[in-house]
């Protein structure tokens, strides 16, 4: 089943059982909680309109397996993929400078993620309990990983931090429960790592 969404006020049951939606290309703001919950959801199609993901707009979409983030988009809300335990992959485009905590917490399939350089600052929670993530890449552009970033990262075994690093904190509990994780190399530009 396939569903074009131009009406907002489209009955919650009618449509969270769906799984492909194509949001039109007059939206510029996909709403707090939009899709939260649509369980059958597999795959949403954002247009190049879109500049800002909400909060919770994609949480608990337990089937979604494949999304991309517009070129133009700037921020991702606070909790936006959470509990999305279907996704595999996620590409961050160079837009976005702005990720709310939690944004991709419990992804539990998620391999791959590519933070771009013009993130600063990584909030807390964004990626806990992503148990299938592997090996991340931190850009040199990142400043300060907020708390328990990487919380239950249970098959992290890499975390590299590019080189010319301006990462100067590290938040409390960051790598908790990070069983796989043997070694990690802290740049020397630290300044602060919270108990």
């Amino acid at each position: 089943l396939r569903c074009i969404f131009r009406d907002q006020n489209l009955i919650f049951n009618e449509i969270a059982s769906l799984k492909i939606i194509t949001i039109p290309s007059t939206k510029k703001v996909i709403e707090k909680f939009q899709f939260s919950e649509f369980t059958g959801m597999e795959k949403v199609i954002i247009p190049d309109s879109i500049t800002s993901i909400g909060q919770g707009s994609f949480s608990k979409c337990f089937s979604l397996k494949e999304i991309i983030i517009p070129k133009f988009v700037v921020s991702i809300g606070k909790n936006a993929f959470e509990h999305c335990s279907s996704l595999k992959k996620i590409v961050i485009p160079p837009s976005v400078i702005s990720i709310g905590s939690g944004a991709f917490s419990n992804c539990t399939s998620l391999k791959k993620i590519v933070i771009p350089s013009s993130i600063v600052s990584i909030s807390e929670y964004v990626f806990s309990g992503c148990s299938s993530l592997r090996k991340i890449s931190i850009p040199s552009s990142i400043t300060s990983i907020g708390d328990k970033c990487f919380s239950r990262c249970l098959s992290l075994e890499t975390v590299i931090f590019e080189k010319k690093s301006k990462l100067e904190s590290i938040g409390s509990s960051c790598f908790y429960d990070c069983k796989s994780l043997k070694e990690i190399e802290i740049p020397s530009s630290i300044t602060l790592i919270k108990n």
